[in-house]
């Protein structure tokens, strides 16, 4: 139940307008006329104007002037910043002005709807309650056009026992953000300390005040359209931008300052909404989440600790898709800054999320792939190790970290990973590669040719591929497949390809023809004199062949 309210008395200032501004003087104007025009002898007494004017240089003091000689039975009051204070500050300095038991903080580009004052008016006299969301409709710059009549489509009065319970109707960012349609009750505003809500520098410290104040104290929704705002002005194009560069984490600070301050519980914080668009309805994570992803694909900075907050968030909301989106999107960065060569970087993003996701392969998977980057063997090990336990079923996992174990020459351990992997993937081509590669080196070639042909088989054209292959048939002495396969190669048209002619001219040392290897091996190294493995064998080549030493001798 709502708590009644004391009786008034009728020459108490009722209302405030409070309208901060900064050099829009023209527009000013026409918010001030739209309001005056519907104030009547019954409402002149109860109610007054503020002009907090943020040390505008254009004729905002003249626009004042002349409409308090035009309207002399309104009570219109103008005080000037002595220095410009931010807008965000300003907004709030305004509600503190004058003396009405509520406070209209009114937009200087809006106008007052016709037939508005009258409508709010015996809702105010009767204190149905502390909060009263507006209508408004919404137009273009010059309100030639109109975009849309009514941005609440709800057609009758909605009452709240506080606040929260209305953000979770109506929205959160686009309601309450917009301050011209707020009207409230003076007192439990003031109560509120405003500095950590505008230290956010988050365009809207007036939100994080509102809910403190009235999280649970009676909010009322009208649906009489009584403003008219105009889209796209400065301050819109300012915010819409602001959306990307510093809207969502000020504003996620705010909820985990609220949440400290013991506003919002975390039963509640998935049920905010928000609703961005005219009938559209997104719970507010998920309208963080949509423009966390614009700044993922975007490629915008984000610093570790900001990462921290939104992971904070969205763990506290209980809702585990939203968690698990931000996680996703928190690896796909960190792979994004590795990829751009910013090995540190994501080093530091993983080690100060490591505590909040402990459990989640990607933080682990992002730091093991970096210190591999910077060849911390030993540590990238360690980490990928971890991010397999935490997702045993990601098979990119495994190939990850079979790599690092071949580059840490742990052979062994690199064969038993790669044969875990392929039990989810048994054709997958990297898996393959690592267990070749790594029974190769165990010289365990019943492993590694069947590994090789399926890599093989995933790149058909490529013949670098081929002549890796070729190199594992040589070593395990498969002399007859070898022939095969340098026969397939040598219908394929393409350029040189590194190391072909070195396993030419030591398959034909193998089979002992040293001229024929000799020729190869040269063409090899005219080919590529950075080969230098082709010039070893060119040089014991000829050893071998000065000493009188067989063929057998020339290891393959």
């Amino acid at each position: 139940m709502l708590s009644p309210q004391p009786e008034r008395q009728s020459d108490q200032m009722l209302l405030t307008v409070s309208i901060p501004t900064y050099n829009r003087a023209p527009y000013l104007g026409w918010a001030l006329e739209s309001i005056l025009s519907q104030i009547d002898d019954a409402k002149a007494s109860r109610m007054e104007i503020w002009i907090s004017d943020n040390a505008s240089t254009d004729d905002t003091s003249r626009v004042v002037e002349g409409m308090i000689h035009a309207h002399p039975r309104a009570r219109i009051h103008y005080r000037r910043n002595p220095q410009n204070l931010g807008a965000e500050r300003n907004v709030v300095a305004a509600a503190g002005l004058g003396s009405g038991e509520y406070v209209w903080i009114f937009g200087d580009d809006d106008l007052m709807h016709p037939g508005a004052l009258n409508a709010l008016w015996p809702h105010l006299e009767r204190g149905e309650a502390d909060f009263f969301l507006l209508n408004k409709s919404v137009g273009n710059r010059d309100l030639s056009e109109t975009i849309y009549e009514r941005q609440n489509l709800h057609s009758g009065v909605i009452r709240f026992e506080g606040l929260v319970d209305l953000t979770m109707v109506f929205g959160y960012i686009t309601q309450l953000g917009f301050i011209t349609t707020a009207v409230f009750r003076r007192e439990p505003f003031l109560r509120v300390d405003p500095e950590p809500y505008i230290a956010l520098r988050s365009f809207y410290p007036q939100n994080g005040i509102w809910l403190e104040a009235f999280h649970n104290r009676p909010a009322v929704y009208l649906p009489q359209v009584m403003v008219c705002h105009r889209q796209y002005n400065q301050n819109q194009d300012s915010m819409q931008q602001g959306q990307l560069d510093g809207l969502v984490l000020p504003l996620i600070e705010m909820l985990l300052l609220l949440q400290r301050k013991g506003v919002l519980g975390t039963e509640v914080m998935g049920h905010i909404v928000e609703r961005p668009l005219l009938g559209s309805h997104q719970s507010l994570t998920a309208f963080f989440l949509s423009v966390l992803e614009q700044y993922v694909r975007d490629g915008r900075a984000l610093s570790p600790d900001g990462w921290a907050k939104i992971l904070t968030v969205m763990a506290s909301v209980r809702h585990q898709p939203a968690l698990d989106q931000a996680l996703q999107l928190c690896h796909q960065y960190m792979l994004n800054l590795l990829s751009r060569g910013d090995a540190d970087g994501t080093i530091a993003h993983a080690r100060r999320l490591g505590g909040l996701a402990k459990d989640f392969f990607g933080i682990h998977e992002a730091l093991g792939l970096a210190l591999m980057k910077k060849g911390e063997l030993a540590g990238a090990v360690v980490a990928l190790d971890r991010s397999v336990v935490c997702n045993p079923g990601r098979v990119e996992g495994y190939l990850h970290l079979g790599l690092a174990l071949l580059a840490a020459g742990q052979w062994l351990p690199a064969r038993q990973v790669a044969e875990v992997g392929l039990r989810l993937a048994p054709s997958h081509a990297g898996l393959n590669e690592v267990l070749a590669k790594a029974c190769c080196n165990l010289q365990d070639w019943n492993r590694a040719i069947p590994a090789a042909r399926i890599v093989a088989a995933h790149r058909p054209g490529d013949q670098q591929v081929a002549v890796w292959l070729g190199f594992i048939l040589l070593a395990a002495n498969r002399i007859d497949e070898l022939q095969a396969l340098l026969s397939r190669v040598s219908t394929l048209a393409a350029p040189p390809v590194y190391g072909l002619e070195q396993l030419r001219g030591q398959l034909a040392w193998r089979r002992g023809e040293p001229e024929e290897a000799i020729r190869h091996l040269e063409r090899e190294r005219a080919l590529f004199p950075e080969n230098q493995v082709a010039a070893a064998r060119l040089a014991e080549l000829a050893r071998t062949l000065q000493s009188g030493r067989t063929a057998h001798a020339f290891d393959a």
